[in-house]
């Protein structure tokens, strides 16, 4: 079909409905897409902004809540804020330090502090405090108590050593921060009042878990203790053993010193002094 053909038989409606034919697939083109796209994001966005709307409803309805942690946080720092002493109130706090030493039968043989100090990373004024003290398996429980009633006490250091069959001897170290007065000048510090329902024992420690020095573990295993014998009657054995000069009999759950018999055999006697043994073998 030649271009005349063609030209005869196009007539003024056939070229009409293709321009409007080519019309569409241009709109369709150039707007219906890039609108589809538009709506899809408007439609994402639409739905985070939901998302956005919900948690901030779910915000608003726990602020009543909020606003109650904040006034018992508020009143929370305050008490802790009035239980720190200030550098005026050290007497008081000594004296507070020894007055609870005596409700765990714990002896305060030394009690003494640094001068006041101040450096850029610290958050106040503050002192070393140290203790030589001496008590039993309640040791921990006083220093317990100590920190509980005056917060602002942090232990950093602290050895425990054997005093004894049941005594300890221990060595405290701590920073005791103050209160800087700055403008309250009208500030008083009040001695802590103990709380009687935590009890005055709450923690606490075998008195087996620490050992005892080597120099005491050393004088009995190096000849100073002798087994001299063993004899049995009615079924138990009794063991002589001579100590420092004098001879006494043992049998099982007595105690020589600050060792305790755990053990005889017909020739051997076991000693335990807290988690070390010694046996000693007769003729040695």
């Amino acid at each position: 079909m030649s271009w005349e053909d063609l030209k005869e038989k196009l007539s003024l409606g056939i070229i009409i409905c293709i321009a409007l034919y080519l019309l569409a697939g241009v709109v369709v083109v150039g707007f219906v897409f890039p609108a589809r796209d538009q709506v899809a994001k408007l439609q994402s966005e639409l739905d985070q902004a939901k998302v956005q709307e919900t948690m901030l409803n779910t915000t608003i309805a726990q602020l009543p809540n909020l606003e109650a942690q904040k006034g018992q946080l508020t009143g929370s720092i305050q008490v802790v804020a009035e239980q720190i002493p200030t550098q005026y109130d050290l007497p008081q706090v000594l004296e507070f330090l020894r007055a609870t030493a005596l409700r765990f039968d714990v002896d305060v043989e030394k009690l003494s502090h640094e001068p006041v100090s101040r450096d850029g990373n610290s958050q106040g004024p503050w002192v070393t405090v140290t203790m030589l003290l001496l008590g039993d398996e309640g040791l921990l429980s006083y220093i317990y108590e100590v920190q509980r009633l005056l917060p602002s006490f942090h232990v950093e250091g602290l050895t425990i050593a054997r005093a004894g069959r049941t005594q300890f001897g221990a060595e405290l170290e701590g920073k005791l921060y103050l209160r800087d007065l700055g403008q309250d000048l009208f500030y008083a510090w009040q001695v802590p009042a103990p709380n009687d329902e935590l009890g005055p024992w709450v923690p606490a420690f075998s008195r087996d878990v620490v050992g005892w020095p080597a120099a005491v573990i050393q004088a009995m295993a190096n000849g100073s203790v002798q087994l001299v014998g063993v004899v049995e009657r009615e079924g138990q054995r009794i063991a002589l053993v001579a100590a420092d000069g004098q001879r006494q009999w043992l049998s099982q759950g007595d105690w020589l010193g600050d060792a305790q018999v755990v053990q005889v055999e017909p020739k051997a006697v076991t000693l335990a002094l807290g988690t070390t043994k010694l046996k000693l073998q007769m003729g040695e």
